[in-house]
């Protein structure tokens, strides 16, 4: 015959039993569900489109700190690299990572992207000094920078960097200005000439 003892005994280790099996799926349903709301958040934030005044900025790391590059709005943007009309910040993320670019900011209006390699954007030219002279300067498929002829791409015995003012003098001095052609990048020259 059981006593009531062991009946209580079963009947304790039984209701332990549920509990613990309630609790373990409980935690365990949680966590599924968490996890699964976190990635559908992430997954509509980033996939939200940016508005075409959007600002997005480019920096690259100088020295002690950033200098900007460029700025662009999304419209400008969509122009220029020939974009879709619905651009998301992954869509900008994938253009300029492969120019070494990371975000390091994001707002609804505005987005920053650092570069923090001390390499220049390739194939592009910059204006830049060289001997105290302006000079233009071509950036290779690594971004490093070269003088495609230097009897022609330095402006000796022209007006000196040093003579320009200092926003000026600072813009060159850390290779901000660049173009997509050497055309672009002469025009801009006489103009400090």
């Amino acid at each position: 015959m059981i006593t009531n003892k062991k009946k209580l005994f079963v009947i304790s280790l039984i209701a332990v039993a549920f509990l613990f099996t309630f609790v373990i799926s409980y935690e365990v349903s949680y966590r599924i569900v968490t996890k699964n709301n976190k990635n559908t958040a992430s997954s509509k934030v980033e996939k939200i489109n940016l508005s075409d005044d959007t600002v997005v900025v480019l920096k690259s790391k100088k020295d002690s700190g950033y200098i900007t590059d460029k700025i662009y709005t999304v419209k400008e943007l969509k122009n220029i690299y020939k974009l879709k009309s619905n651009i998301t910040e992954d869509d900008l993320k994938n253009l300029f990572g492969k120019q070494d670019y990371n975000i390091s900011e994001n707002t609804q209006v505005r987005l920053v992207f650092n570069k923090n390699s001390n390499s220049f954007i390739p194939n592009k030219y910059y204006i830049g000094e060289k001997n105290g002279y302006l000079a233009i300067y071509k950036s290779n498929d690594k971004g490093e920078l070269f003088i495609e002829n230097e009897s022609s791409d330095i402006y000796v015995n022209q007006k000196k960097v040093d003579t320009l003012d200092d926003i000026s003098k600072r813009k060159i001095k850390n290779f901000e200005k660049y173009y997509d052609t050497k055309d672009e990048a002469e025009e801009e020259i006489t103009e400090y000439l």
